[in-house]
């Protein structure tokens, strides 16, 4: 039954639109990161743009660079939307068909979730190939030889081992926050101005750059690589283990919330 209600939903109307979208946003932005570095493009290797465009904002990062946080945040911003409208809504519209039929409101939940897992994986590996298009077009065929990162010339790091793991961070973030917004839209009544508080209260964190033991219980640090201490400046003790343990674990957690969240609510107030 949990195969099938994913199935349903996953078949969205409008779908292609949604991916032209995605493809021009991860040209986009790419394109706009090439220009930031201002470097020979010949130079630049394909972790080198990736950890650019997807791996957030450094540590030292100021309000008045507002130019560098639009274009962090836009993917993700459009993204998330974008999920609202494939996954999120059509659930919400369908509640009232689709539990009395499964009677189990575990079983629906957990295909709602999983669904907006899938979507999102969907989602981030369409703007993460529309940026190796780019890539292709501005650097060639070397941009993609197994080269040491400019970008973190200190660190010998496999540049398609640091790309899968931006890939698994990103999509595990983003699930994270909306598993997140999720409960906010439930407690608060609906309100979709929880949901925006929620993203205030996600982001609030890169304004505060101190390198402390409390930067790490943020989500948003766990999130940026950039911000890993295996780059300069980056939080002592931030890297790839302890922050795949902690989203997950906040992943766990919201999951959780929910489900009990869900089992206390009238169908009508789902």
């Amino acid at each position: 039954m949990i195969k099938r209600i994913i199935s349903i939903n996953l078949k969205a109307n409008n779908e292609s639109l949604r991916i032209l979208i995605l493809i021009f946003v991860g040209i986009l932005i790419t394109h706009l990161h090439y220009g930031l570095m201002e470097m020979d493009n010949n130079t630049l290797l394909m972790g080198d743009i990736i950890i650019e465009t997807y791996g957030g904002l450094v540590t030292e990062y100021s309000i008045y660079n507002i130019f560098y946080f639009i274009l962090w945040i836009t993917p993700y911003i459009i993204v998330l939307n974008l999920i609202n409208l494939s996954t999120i809504d059509r659930f919400r519209e369908s509640t009232t068909l689709v539990l009395p039929r499964i009677k189990k409101k575990t079983k629906w939940f957990i295909a709602f979730n999983l669904t907006i897992i899938i979507r999102i994986s969907i989602y981030f590996l369409v703007l993460f190939l529309s940026s190796l298009i780019v890539i292709w077009i501005k650097s060639g065929y070397r941009a993609f030889q197994n080269l040491p990162l400019y970008i973190n010339s200190v660190t010998n790091i496999n540049q398609y081992g640091i790309s899968l793991y931006i890939i698994l961070l990103n999509i595990l973030t983003l699930v994270a926050i909306q598993f997140f917004l999720n409960n906010l839209y439930s407690i608060f009544s609906k309100s979709n101005e929880a949901s925006a508080i929620g993203i205030i209260f996600y982001i609030a964190p890169i304004f505060y750059p101190k390198n402390t033991e409390f930067c790490k219980i943020f989500l948003i640090n766990n999130g940026m690589i950039k911000r890993y201490e295996m780059f300069e400046n980056g939080f002592k003790g931030l890297n790839f283990v302890s922050s795949l343990a902690f989203i997950i674990a906040f992943i766990i957690i919201n999951f959780l919330i929910g489900l009990f969240i869900i089992k206390k609510q009238d169908i009508v107030d789902i």
